[in-house]
């Protein structure tokens, strides 16, 4: 399963609609936040953490 991913104006990133990324959605269903000049996705509800892995955005673990 592939995690949506958002522009600045948190609209949906597709084929007809390439930019960077500036929000990923997390499993609590808020949109987590790109951590500035870190590559790395943080939501500010529930503290997960996610990073570009293989074509998509999976989670870490915030301890590591």
């Amino acid at each position: 399963m592939t995690r949506a991913v958002y522009n600045s104006w948190e609209i949906p990133i597709d084929n007809y609609n390439r930019t960077t990324p500036f929000y990923v959605e997390c499993n609590c269903g808020k949109l987590a936040r790109k951590v500035y000049q870190h590559s790395y996705f943080e939501c500010p509800e529930c503290d997960r953490r996610y990073v570009p892995h293989a074509g998509t955005y999976v989670e870490v673990d915030k301890n590591k």
